[in-house]
């Protein structure tokens, strides 16, 4: 059967060829200096941040594998199947550039930023949801592995820790050669976000009654998710670096995961 270069996950799979980039290529020679000069507290966010990050790259580059083999065992999703390829080999060239990063910063005890809200995220419900698609590929389980993965994962913890990065760095006006990469991580995020958000949607069309369903894991992940940002910040007291504060955070992933909700809900209305 010939390939539908008209379907989103094509365009994306293009765009992910288009937009290729190397985290060696990154110039981190003004970053070093700016690091030595950030206060300790102002270190220690960053850290706790990209610490996060790491782990949360390297957990999905190695657990996305039964997405694709499940899509594969359906037999008629080849395009996704696709882009999913183009997504694994993104977020190992993610995993690639926080190790960069951590060269410049010289930190490598990351375990101690982990919290109990992503601990439990990151190490059990998004290894259980992808490894179930291995033994059941219906809707339903697919449904769970997209929301816990695409949505929570990417669409709320990655895009809402990108933000707090950004808002640090410009704020101080600081690390170029880590602002730089961030931009590239969050164009191939965007194109991961977008093919979660269609695979639900082609979902739900096809099983409307699985709506209900899809919105109690949303809602018990958003949850879930919520609760890593004071978790993150708690450290720091009422005075966190940079001026980051909870309430700003908290908003920014709600806004975004609202954003997903209603793409979602136009398709059952």
């Amino acid at each position: 059967m010939p390939l539908r270069h008209d379907l989103p996950p094509m365009h994306d799979f293009q765009l992910a060829k288009r937009f290729a980039w190397d985290p060696q290529a990154i110039d981190f020679i003004q970053d070093a200096r700016d690091w030595a000069a950030l206060d300790p507290r102002e270190q220690d966010l960053l850290n706790r941040l990209f610490s996060m990050f790491v782990a949360g790259e390297e957990a999905v580059a190695s657990g996305l594998a039964p997405l694709l083999w499940a899509l594969g065992r359906l037999g008629n999703l080849r395009e996704e199947e696709m882009f999913v390829t183009s997504q694994i080999f993104d977020e190992s060239l993610h995993v690639e550039f926080f190790h960069r990063w951590f060269e410049v910063t010289g930190t490598v005890d990351h375990s101690r930023y982990w919290g109990p809200a992503y601990r439990r995220i990151f190490f059990k419900e998004l290894p259980q949801a992808l490894e179930a698609l291995l033994t059941d590929q219906s809707p339903r389980t697919f449904i769970h592995a997209l929301v816990v993965y695409h949505l929570t994962v990417e669409g709320l913890l990655a895009e809402t820790g990108y933000f707090g990065a950004f808002l640090a760095c410009e704020r101080k006006g600081v690390l170029p050669g880590l602002r730089q990469g961030l931009e590239y991580v969050k164009r191939d995020e965007s194109r991961h976000l977008a093919y979660g958000v269609y695979a639900l949607q082609r979902l739900l069309t096809a099983h409307p009654a699985l709506w209900s369903y899809t919105n109690d894991t949303l809602n018990e992940m958003l949850t879930l998710a919520l609760g890593v940002i004071p978790e993150a910040l708690e450290p720091y007291g009422e005075d966190v670096p940079f001026g980051i504060n909870v309430q700003e955070m908290t908003e920014y992933a709600i806004g975004q995961f609202n954003s997903r909700y209603a793409a979602l809900e136009r398709v059952i209305a």
